[in-house]
């Protein structure tokens, strides 16, 4: 199986990848044990709008692993793709939804049709905060949650249809499971972005009239950026309309969405 991990920038997030980042995943493709891993990360960069995140080299990072999973596998090549981002960053949300757009319709099947070989996507995993917010929104949606309603559905739709393939043969096609996290509480929910050790948590936070997520203060008037051990549940979705969910108690840990890294 081919991983690869696309993760905006953060500190927190690279101490929790570095075992991959220091066994080379970020600069292409390594095999660790029997699967393979890359890392894609997200950087930022100014411009006169304000934060912007290129979608081309994240077009690029999917596109080159799953050439390297066709060249790899005799004649079925599989994949397991996990964003890892946040929610309230639209340059991040925008540069990922950018890429999987330019993947629409059929980049991945003439990938797969010009190698001879198939190509199935089995799950893509948007491990952010409230990635599941159009399936826990109260209804009808507030005026302030619409923006993340309507951003969490329309990112799980962007994956499938970018990942969704042809069979070389025609006749079938493969999709991909979406995986999307949600506490049921989409103003103040949140997940651990650590794909080994993922569980559900609680913000201090809030919409403001606007629709934009900020932090609480606290007595000091800085940012309250306190976290909370939550319940949560997982859903994962077909193309076909079919969904599974799993719930977590609060606390509970969520199981790896990585398989473990084999010590050097």
């Amino acid at each position: 199986m081919h991983h690869l991990i696309g993760w905006q920038k953060d500190a927190d997030v690279e101490a929790i990848l570095q075992p991959l980042i220091s066994r080379g995943a970020g600069g292409g493709v390594v095999q660790l044990g029997g699967d393979y891993f890359r890392l894609f990360q997200m950087i930022s960069t100014g411009s006169p709008k304000g934060e912007w995140y290129d979608r081309l080299p994240i077009w690029s990072a999917i596109m080159s692993t799953a050439r390297h999973a066709l060249q790899t596998h005799d004649r079925l090549a599989k994949m397991h793709i996990i964003f890892m981002f946040h929610q309230t960053s639209q340059a991040a949300v925008k540069s990922i939804m950018g890429a999987l757009k330019l993947l629409t319709p059929d980049a991945l099947d003439g990938l797969a049709q010009s190698l001879s070989k198939n190509l199935h996507v089995e799950q893509v995993v948007l491990l952010s905060c409230e990635s599941a917010a159009d399936k826990t929104a109260p209804q009808p949606v507030p005026p302030a949650m619409v923006r993340w309603v309507n951003q969490a559905r329309d990112m799980r739709n962007a994956c499938f249809e970018a990942f969704t393939i042809r069979h070389i043969n025609g006749g079938i096609q493969f999709t991909p499971v979406v995986a999307t996290f949600s506490t049921g509480d989409i103003e103040t929910g949140g997940v651990v972005l650590n794909p080994w050790s993922a569980k559900f948590i609680s913000l201090r936070g809030h919409f403001d009239a606007n629709g934009d997520w900020d932090y609480d203060l606290d007595a000091n008037g800085n940012p309250d950026k306190t976290q909370t051990d939550s319940g949560g549940t997982l859903f994962a979705d077909t193309v076909q309309g079919g969904t599974s969910q799993t719930s977590f108690n609060t606390g509970q840990v969520i199981p790896p969405l990585l398989p473990v890294i084999p010590p050097p």
